[in-house]
């Protein structure tokens, strides 16, 4: 009785045995050895972030080296040559410099803004070649000069990448002085003024650093006709200027 028992108990474990086995469970040993998992792949870094745009808009303040090239047409009349007997044609060149200081406002890719510039001017023209009544002639010489300019001006531009380009035209100021000898050549005669004309002029500024820009500018400004009268002649002088340059701004907005 106890040996079929026994038997029985036996028969009942391999059933049991041989059903986990179908049923993938394997043996107590292998259910203890952990399940190796396949690696997880590392994490994608992040893309840096890019760079943000250079901030026009705001207050800037720079200076400036340059040319300038004055041209001015200059007749002379006197009580016996009415109204004008003597012309010259005083052409005369020089280095500039400078501050400028601005402020821009921005709107997408376009640049508004106003600008003003100051400059001291080192040019001085003097003059014996004359037209006198039609006939080429040396007499007292005449002298066309500046010492000064400054402009005032709106500007508009549109960004290219990281460059401006931009136009500007307004209010154009300089500090002439025009003088003629009298015919003996004893005496010289001059009068200083600010004259007032007009300008328009065209350039790019681009990046150099955070806050740094440089820049490249071209202006004319034409300064219109003045009439002096001196005691014994009067002169009638048309003033034009050139002027072209290179530049930094310091942008506090930035």
């Amino acid at each position: 009785m106890k040996v079929s028992a026994l038997l029985g108990s036996a028969a009942l474990a391999l059933v049991l045995t041989a059903t986990a086995y179908a049923n993938g469970q394997g043996t107590p040993i292998e259910a203890d050895v952990p399940v190796q998992q396949p690696p997880v792949a590392a994490a994608a870094e992040a893309p840096p972030a890019p760079a943000p745009d250079f901030a026009w808009e705001g207050f800037y303040l720079g200076g400036h080296l340059g040319y300038a090239q004055m041209s001015g047409d200059f007749d002379l009349g006197s009580n016996s040559c009415v109204p004008f007997c003597e012309v010259q044609d005083l052409d005369s060149s020089g280095l500039i410099g400078g501050l400028q200081a601005g402020y821009n406002w921005r709107s997408g890719d376009w640049i508004f803004g106003v600008e003003a510039d100051v400059s001291a001017v080192g040019i001085s023209e003097t003059s014996n070649n004359i037209v006198l009544n039609g006939v080429p002639s040396t007499r007292p010489s005449s002298t066309l000069a500046m010492d000064w300019k400054a402009n005032l001006a709106p500007r508009v531009g549109i960004l290219a990448g990281s460059t401006l380009i931009y136009a500007k035209a307004g209010l154009a100021l300089a500090g002439v002085e025009v003088g003629h000898n009298t015919n003996s050549g004893s005496v010289y005669s001059s009068e200083t003024g600010v004259r007032v004309g007009w300008m328009a002029g065209a350039g790019v500024e681009f990046e150099l650093a955070d806050n740094l820009t440089g820049k490249l500018e071209y202006n004319y400004q034409d300064y219109g006709t003045e009439t002096y009268e001196f005691p014994s002649f009067r002169i009638e002088d048309e003033a034009r200027a050139h002027t072209v340059f290179a530049g930094v701004n310091y942008h506090f907005g930035n």
